[in-house]
């Protein structure tokens, strides 16, 4: 027998493997286009255990996919060169490495994917959001800045670009971006309260109010964080009735955080202590001193409670308490400079009686 024979027979004793192999993935194929994964599953897994090639492999990566089954299609996809994969094989794989929790892998593809497709807005928000949740709101800021300076009406994008921006400190334009996302009708819990705090850190007092109301509104009062800034703001607004229950409820929520719950009770305090019910900014005031005994402040107003109250004892006391704190700090700014001179001469007075 010739060599041009052997070679025909070869291939004839071929086909039946590669029709079969065909018919197999036709079959996949139809259950796809019939949304029946669980069968197409069948049908490209048999497929792939007779013949291994780029096609049926992206095929059956793509099931696996729509089945959630991560890993294994990670395992089908990573092997191929990058370049000889689709737009959706290489999303596909960007999102298997995010569900993987692969940072490191997740990060580099979703570059390689931005250098290829400049204006995938989907893939370029999730990886600003990623930035954003390991401390690297700069990566993030250029990331959604450079996106944004193309199209500015990008939902996903515009709430990483002003989140980047929140973090950053740079909220003239954080409130810009956010305020933005409303009028384009994002009304949520997070796009309100981070404006609500954009405002209140620009001053901007009745804004701030205004927008941390629909907050927590849209919270249904089960968010601390809200409640907290609207209270402050409240409480700068000298709207002390209306600041009280926000830290109340904000404490119910916070507990126990040490650290917000002092700032919690502190404020509680203020707002107790401008209506003149002495007795209770006392009762914050002591349990603000509970949650941190370092404080430096809350002696001092403790101590001016007690003196409303006349109870001359425990004021002298919180004041001496204060001022024990206070000859500890190296540097004193103007205003514990006055504090202290304060508490020096009410002690004095206090003794003379």
């Amino acid at each position: 027998m010739n060599r041009f024979s052997q070679i025909i027979i070869l291939l004839v004793a071929c086909l039946p493997m590669k029709a079969g192999n065909l018919n197999l993935v036709q079959k996949g194929d139809s259950c796809m286009e019939a949304y029946d994964n669980y069968h197409a599953l069948q049908f490209y897994e048999a497929a792939f255990k007779e013949n291994d090639n780029p096609e049926i492999r992206r095929k059956l990566a793509n099931c696996l996919y729509e089945r959630d089954s991560y890993r294994r299609c990670a395992d089908l996809l990573s092997p191929l060169p990058q370049d000889s994969l689709s737009h959706k094989a290489l999303r596909q794989l960007f999102y298997c490495y995010k569900y993987l929790d692969q940072k490191k892998l997740y990060k580099t593809l979703g570059n390689t994917i931005l250098e290829r497709y400049h204006m995938d807005g989907e893939v370029l928000a999730d990886l600003a959001a990623s930035y954003i949740a390991n401390d690297n709101p700069d990566k993030a800021y250029i990331l959604t800045c450079e996106y944004y300076l193309k199209d500015s009406t990008n939902i996903a994008v515009n709430h990483q670009f002003a989140d980047a921006c929140f973090i950053k400190e740079l909220y003239p334009l954080a409130a810009t971006i956010y305020e933005k996302m409303l009028k384009a009708g994002v009304e949520t819990y997070s796009v309100y309260y981070s404006l609500g705090v954009c405002h209140e850190q620009l001053k901007a007092m009745d804004k701030a109010k205004a927008t941390l109301e629909k907050a927590v509104a849209l919270s249904d009062s089960t968010k601390a964080g809200a409640l907290y800034y609207l209270g402050y703001v409240d409480n700068e607004l000298k709207l002390y009735n209306e600041a009280t229950p926000c830290f109340l409820k904000a404490l119910q929520l916070y507990e126990p955080d040490p650290s917000v719950m002092y700032i919690s009770y502190s404020g509680l305090a203020e707002s107790y202590y401008q209506k003149q019910n002495y007795r209770q900014a006392s009762y914050a005031f002591k349990k603000a001193l509970e949650v941190n005994p370092s404080a430096l402040t809350a002696n001092y107003y403790l101590g001016a409670c007690y003196e409303q109250m006349n109870d001359r004892q425990n004021a002298i006391f919180c004041y001496n308490g204060f001022l024990s704190s206070a000859a500890m700090l190296k540097e004193k700014s103007k205003a514990m400079e006055e504090m202290i001179s304060f508490a020096q001469k009410r002690i004095a007075d206090l003794k003379k009686h």
